[in-house]
């Protein structure tokens, strides 16, 4: 048992969690599709009736914002 290990990984899934909350709902989509659900960036687009392009930015502008995020509020 890795009591320490356990509270610093539950620790980062909670930094995590915040940091994608802070996303717009099309940005927070688009993460949990590619990230989670392993879709493809064609796959979103199509899903969400975008272009590959859009998903594309919305997912760069999604992890950036993160970046920033944790940034800010986790030092």
């Amino acid at each position: 048992m890795d009591i320490e290990g356990d509270f610093l990984e539950s620790e980062r899934l909670g930094i995590l969690k915040d940091a994608i909350d802070s996303l717009t709902p099309r940005q927070e989509t688009v993460v949990r599709l590619f990230f989670y659900e392993r879709l493809g960036l064609s796959e979103i687009a199509d899903f969400l009736g975008i272009s590959r392009w859009t998903v594309i930015n919305l997912k760069r502008n999604a992890i950036e914002g993160m970046r920033d995020f944790i940034s800010c509020h986790y030092k």
